[in-house]
């Protein structure tokens, strides 16, 4: 599992955003949300469902962990 804070979420998702229609996991809108909130966020392949479920038990994960 890697971790990364709110607001390195916030400068990864602000980097090339100046296209049209850009690709991200997440967006500007939602990492200022979630920094200024202090939400943790799992970031996990959606396609592996016991990632998921390791997920929202709290349990350690192989994506990512947003968090202050």
């Amino acid at each position: 599992m890697s971790r990364i804070t709110h607001q390195q979420l916030y400068e990864l998702v602000n980097i090339g955003m100046h296209g049209a229609g850009p690709s991200n996991v997440f967006d500007r809108l939602g990492a200022q949300i979630a920094r200024d909130s202090h939400i943790d966020i799992c970031i996990v392949d959606g396609r592996d469902l016991d990632e998921v479920r390791a997920a929202i038990e709290g349990k350690p994960i192989k994506g990512t962990v947003v968090s202050d």
